[in-house]
């Protein structure tokens, strides 16, 4: 089945307010890709990504995020930078990742994600799955193992591969171009 995204809200006006809205718990399952721009700290130069589900009988909507970690690790920018920081997947509310992006001054994109049924509910199975305690952690690296990374893997599981030719496109940058794009600055 094709994958398919359609912007429905760029910057900061409430979702309340836009087109990318909460499903209704009684309505089918509703996900949402979530992209936040990059922000101050070392750890969101990239930006980051989750997914949010509504609808399908939930009590309130799941904000799905990879970018979970302890910030008192030791040598924590070290370990960052080396590809050797421990993430985990959380779970929280969409109001949590509103007031936290609000609060870094960074700015949220919503696209609804152009699932079957079949496949929310795949991907429910698949982020349930990955939540438990035994899956949750991985370490974390900046080009191969981060949130975006995750997203795109299950939902490319989910879509019977249909995100996996994209993986071959080059995207016209070195990995030292990349990290200069995000960090030249600093």
């Amino acid at each position: 089945m094709p994958f398919a995204a359609t912007l429905l809200l760029a910057g900061m006006s409430r979702p309340a307010q836009a087109n990318c809205d909460a499903a209704e718990r009684h309505d089918p399952l509703k996900v949402q890709l979530l992209t936040m721009s990059p922000g101050e700290a070392v750890f969101s130069a990239f930006g980051h990504s989750a997914i949010w589900v509504t609808g399908g009988g939930l009590k309130s909507g799941r904000v799905y995020n990879w970018g979970a970690f302890n910030g008192s690790q030791p040598n924590l920018v070290q370990r960052f930078l080396s590809g050797r920081l421990e993430y985990w997947l959380d779970r929280e509310t969409f109001d949590e990742s509103w007031e936290r992006s609000e609060h870094e001054d960074r700015k949220i994109v919503a696209q609804r994600l152009d699932l079957t049924d079949a496949q929310a509910v795949a991907l429910m199975r698949a982020l349930s799955h990955a939540r438990k305690k035994e899956n949750r952690h991985y370490t974390y690296h900046w080009r191969d193992a981060n949130c975006a990374t995750k997203i795109r893997d299950v939902l490319d599981e989910i879509t019977d591969g249909a995100l996996s030719p994209a993986k071959d496109i080059p995207s016209g940058l070195t990995a030292r171009g990349e990290v200069l794009r995000h960090f030249g600055g600093n």
